[in-house]
């Protein structure tokens, strides 16, 4: 009997694995049109409003409104000179 319950729940576990994978790959292709039409309607509105330059996203003000701002791409520095944060010196004196 413990047999056929294993093997029951073997099947069991395999089926809802399965779909998960299915709800995963539906949400993913769903959001991955989703950014694609958001990316088309900013491109729009960049466009119509004829805004300059590039690094245009949608973002919430602080009432909550939709807005436009244009964003900076920040390349990430590398912080080698700049040494031990707060933290680390409090761990070394404890």
């Amino acid at each position: 009997m413990d047999h056929i319950l294993s093997a029951a729940r073997r099947r069991a576990v395999l089926a809802i694995a399965q779909q998960q994978a299915l709800v995963r790959q539906e949400f993913e292709k769903q959001m991955g049109e989703l950014n694609q039409a958001m990316n088309e309607l900013r491109d729009l509105f960049v466009n119509a409003a004829k805004l300059e330059g590039d690094g245009w996203a949608f973002a919430q003000n602080a009432v909550n409104e939709i807005v436009l701002r244009q964003v900076e791409k920040v390349e990430p520095e590398v912080l080698a000179d700049v040494g031990p944060g707060p933290e680390t010196q409090a761990n070394e004196e404890a």
